[in-house]
């Protein structure tokens, strides 16, 4: 058919990654071409033949094929992982991975941010130190990872604070040169609220115990230990 549309029309065709059946050694084989359907014309410019020039681009064609099944596989996995990821790439971190965990933690729909630089999109970051933090990834090639880390947030207009175990780990390419980075975090503001409110507990103890002169003491049963503060330690002389 395209052989009979130059010929009878007189028009180039022209194909990129044309997808054919041939006959090879171990069976029928897809090939991958780029080809050019040129129209042989005589003197008078009457068409008495056509021209074909092809390129085989199997090669090309299936390695990005397979870089792109990589990709979509790493995407995947960003998206189903039970924690919260995301990934940004160049040096204007463009959000171009982001999973419901980390959406969930920043507060924000993921057409907010997505495809967007993050600084551009969450502004409130950048003047918590978080552009330098990435920065230093970006360009020495090293991770980052830091433990309760507090953070603000502005979701729907208020700001709010949360605490987070975070690693950010430089992607690079096959050039060894970092091309992004991804984020893995996780939430603890809530055991970080609890612990601090048992300590504080703790404080109010020990002061109400020092205000009021009280000796404590504490006895393990099962070790048949005990333990005394150095005020009962004093009363009784030891």
């Amino acid at each position: 058919e395209l052989l009979q549309q130059v010929y009878t029309t007189g028009n180039t065709v022209r194909a990129s990654e044309r997808p054919m059946q041939l006959p090879r050694q171990k069976g029928t084989e897809t090939v991958y071409l780029n080809f050019v359907y040129e129209p042989f014309r005589e003197g008078d410019g009457s068409v008495s033949g056509i021209i074909c020039v092809a390129t085989d681009v199997s090669e090309q064609v299936l390695f990005r094929k397979k870089v792109e099944e990589s990709e979509q596989n790493f995407r995947n996995l960003v998206e189903q992982a039970p924690v919260a990821m995301n990934v940004v790439m160049g040096p204007n971190y463009v959000m171009e991975i982001v999973n419901p965990s980390m959406l969930e933690i920043l507060g924000k729909r993921r057409e907010e941010i997505l495809h967007k630089p993050a600084f551009e999109s969450m502004p409130e970051l950048r003047n918590q130190g978080f552009e330098a933090l990435l920065q230093y990834v970006y360009k020495t090639g090293k991770r980052i990872s830091a433990n309760e880390h507090r953070m603000q947030f502005v979701r729907d207009g208020k700001t709010v604070t949360r605490y987070l175990n975070y690693v950010y780990e430089p992607l690079k390419g096959s050039n060894g040169k970092v091309q992004g980075l991804m984020a893995v975090a996780l939430d603890v503001t809530e055991q970080v609220t609890a612990r601090r409110k048992i300590e504080e507990s703790s404080e109010e103890l020990q002061l109400a115990i020092e205000v009021a002169n009280l000796g404590t003491f504490r006895l393990d049963i099962l070790r048949n230990q005990a333990a005394y503060s150095q005020r009962v330690m004093d009363w009784f002389g030891f």
